[in-house]
């Protein structure tokens, strides 16, 4: 195709693989930073939230050194899988690669809390003194 001053106005197959690489390259980076920051949120929410749940296992009538050292042992064994977890985990990346690897290491986050019996919401958890 050409202008009226003669020149091309059709985008060359080199460019036109370069915009849609670079197109991409910026969808996986912002899915990359999104997913890590979920992660991160959902992370950083337990130190927020364990006061409330301390006071909840008091109320139940739990001893309150307990259940600080039994949420502490949560927490501590939570860090502990996820430093194990890093050498599978990075075994498994290289192996599928990412976008395989990340969907696969996102899936469980989402499956396990449901699958544990009493876990799920009810209608009484969803007023906002319950809610961290």
């Amino acid at each position: 195709m050409k202008s009226s001053g003669g020149l091309a106005t059709a985008i060359s197959p080199d460019a036109q693989d370069a915009r849609t690489f670079r197109t991409w390259q910026g969808i996986t980076l912002a899915l990359l930073i999104t997913g890590y920051a979920g992660y991160y949120l959902c992370r950083s929410n337990l130190s927020v939230c364990l006061p409330m749940i301390i006071e909840g296992m008091v109320h139940g009538g739990m001893d309150p050194a307990t259940a600080r050292i039994r949420l502490g042992s949560i927490a501590s064994l939570g860090v502990l899988a996820y430093a194990i977890g890093k050498f599978p985990s990075g075994t498994l990346a290289d192996f599928l690669g990412g976008r395989a690897g990340s969907a696969l290491r996102s899936h469980p986050c989402g499956a396990v809390p449901s699958a544990q019996p009493g876990t799920a919401p009810s209608a009484k958890s969803r007023d906002t003194e319950t809610l961290c």
